[in-house]
């Protein structure tokens, strides 16, 4: 019926039906969740109305208060502003207002915008503009006395571009805020909240966060993840560490016995998260020390193995029992697991076989798995002096870049994909090329040659394409361009699968994948979850650890016999996946001393001190959006 979402102004009341005009950028779901219609929206952005019953007053009441609670105060009219606004709003409501209390409401919400420097304050009153300027007549309706206010049903949500980017949804605004008043351990606290190996993490994620921070469309984006692994670090290396309140159990109703199979991100946050709501958890793993391929994929030249056992340390102090050198369907197995009282069990088993070419070759002394290659390097392996790796994601980058950390003279890298296709990330490709490693693309491997049972060399032939209309990951190639490559040493690092332990399994396996619920992570196998690179395929560390943490919440649920389906936190995502907070062309506009705040003069990848990290967070926007819905 009316929308002014992006001050793009659609107003179809009035209208018949086949009048009316659809704002078409705007992807708006009809639902909620299933048994709740979306009837309007009122945002940082705007309003949209669907529904004639909506009562804007009642859905502007709804909004400032959520957005009042919000403020942090700093901006003092930001906080005072918005009680002005939300105690006028009150009045109408309660019939005590008159038409000088709507002037003054305009009043109050352009002075908020006008002397705000976050989001709050910013764009937070824009909607109650909106609503006076075009729902003024029923505004005056109430204060007049013509109609009393109509209470509706609503769904509030706090959300911030990077927080959104993030797959474990960390508060990133708060958390830094925090590090810009020295509040180190607050920071750490509201980081493991949800993400308990922040120092990990803070070295190795893909920082998706930073992608989406609007910082960049001023100057450049802050280093989030870089203040991320500070706090940790800081934590990590103080002589008198405080029990982390993070960590802290917060009993659930009922607690239960939980068998987590998997020591890796995955696993790992999901016994964290199980042990905070006082479950008995005990982790099993076919390694004899925890990390899975945090220790057995990632060299240590991204993640030192002293920070990495720190942090599992840490996770397996809150009353978790681990049991190493334990292989599934050996000495365990889902009936023995039962019948030891186990009432819920977590795969979080990850992808510990590498995928080969099926080529010619590929069984040769001297072709190996990147998988077996980075687990164990070791001091004593033999590189050769020429070495090609075959694969474009992160797998391949490290294992070219430890190859050349270990003396190989010459380290090409080859893949199917286009050089801008690759899956790496960026700043490890740019890493790789800045140690002297080749990159050749679009090349995939026919043959591998050799002589008296040891590799010589690669014949690779040309791809002209890797996805085909669906999408799907389908090559073709060119079989007359083909190119030769001399190498004592290949490695392999073009996927990874499921080892057969699990994937000889029918019943929870299915094409090398565990068989679970997208969003609960939930088995066909009612009390049986399952997460990770095991469920979705190879991701980061960030969506491990956000499965595992998402199967919690609902192995909780099952063992306290509630409901296991999507919540409010999950039909939000979606909501959110429809409704782009983030506008990587917006013309971001701030206060001078804002744009004035620069990043200090170091490469956060070398870590911060104390007053950088401080000087970098007081770079941050604070950029909160609110929306409210109703239903």
């Amino acid at each position: 019926m009316f929308s002014s979402w992006g001050d793009i102004i659609l107003d179809n009341r009035g209208k018949a039906p086949e009048s009316f005009v659809f704002p078409e950028h705007i992807d708006l779901p009809e639902y909620l969740k299933d048994n709740e219609k979306i009837k309007a929206v009122i945002g940082w952005n705007g309003i949209i109305i669907r529904s004639s019953d909506i009562d804007i007053v009642d859905l502007c009441r709804e909004y400032v208060q959520f957005l009042h609670n919000t403020s942090c105060g700093k901006c003092v009219y930001c906080k005072t502003g918005s009680r002005e606004i939300l105690e006028i709003l009150k009045d109408i409501y309660e019939g005590e207002a008159d038409e000088d209390d709507l002037d003054d409401l305009t009043t109050a919400a352009k002075t908020m915008t006008e002397t705000s420097l976050c989001s709050i304050g910013v764009s937070g009153p824009v909607p109650i503009l909106h609503a006076l300027e075009y729902f003024r007549d029923d505004f005056s309706d109430i204060v007049n006395g013509k109609r009393s206010v109509k209470k509706g049903k609503y769904h509030t949500r706090l959300n911030a571009p990077c927080m959104d980017a993030c797959p474990i949804h960390v508060d990133i605004p708060a958390f830094i805020r925090s590090i810009k008043e020295a509040g180190f351990k607050e920071a750490l606290d509201i980081i493991k909240e949800r993400l308990p190996m922040p120092a990990a993490s803070g070295r190795i994620c893909f920082k998706p966060c930073e992608k989406s921070c609007r910082r960049a469309n001023l100057d450049m984006p802050l280093a989030i993840s870089a203040l991320k692994r500070f706090v940790a670090d800081y934590d990590l290396n103080i002589d008198n560490k405080s029990e982390d309140q993070a960590d802290q159990a917060e009993p659930s109703g009922r607690t239960g016995k939980i068998a987590v199979i998997g020591a890796g991100p995955a696993g790992l946050a999901c016994a964290y998260h199980l042990s905070k709501k006082g479950h008995d958890v005990t982790v099993f793993d076919r390694e004899s020390e925890p990390g899975g391929m945090m220790a057995a994929g990632i060299p240590e030249y991204r993640l030192p193995r002293d920070i990495l056992f720190k942090e599992t340390e840490a996770i397996l102090n809150m009353n978790i029992d681990f049991k190493g050198n334990i292989s599934f369907n050996d000495q365990i197995t889902l009936n023995s697991l039962k019948s030891d009282g186990f009432q819920a069990v977590f795969f979080g088993v990850g992808l510990h076989k590498s995928l080969m070419p099926g080529v010619e070759g590929e069984n040769l002394e001297g072709v190996l798995s990147g998988i077996k290659f980075l687990k164990d390097p070791g001091p004593k392996f033999n590189v050769g002096k020429n070495v090609v790796v075959t694969g474009g994601g992160n797998v391949a980058i490290d294992s070219a870049i430890t190859c050349k950390l270990a003396g190989a003279d010459n380290v090409t890298i080859v893949c199917i994909e286009s050089f801008q296709q690759m899956p790496a990330l960026k700043e490890e490709i740019d890493n790789a090329l800045k140690k002297g490693i080749k990159i050749l693309d679009r090349l995939g491997p026919e043959r591998f040659t050799g002589k008296q049972g040891k590799v010589t060399g690669a014949v690779f032939k040309r791809c002209t394409r890797v996805f085909d209309e669906k999408g799907g990951f389908n090559p073709e190639y060119d079989e007359t361009k083909t190119r030769t490559i001399h190498a004592d040493k290949i490695i392999i690092a073009i996927g990874q699968t499921l080892t057969s332990e699990f994937a000889d399994d029918s019943v929870l396996c299915k094409l090398g994948k565990f068989c679970a619920d997208p969003v609960t992570f939930q088995t066909d196998l009612k009390s049986v979850f399952a997460g990770g690179d095991a469920v979705y395929g190879a991701k980061s560390v960030s969506h491990a650890m956000a499965s595992g943490l998402k199967a919690a919440v609902n192995i909780d649920r099952f063992i306290n016999n509630v409901d296991v389906g999507p919540d409010y936190d999950d039909n939000f995502d979606s909501f959110f996946e429809h409704i782009k907070i983030f506008d990587p062309d917006e013309d971001v506009k701030v206060p001078k001393e804002l744009i004035e705040k620069k990043p200090p003069h170091t490469d956060p990848e070398k870590g911060f001190s104390e007053s950088q990290a401080v000087c970098e967070a007081n770079r941050c926007l604070r950029c909160y959006r609110v929306v409210t819905l109703a239903v």
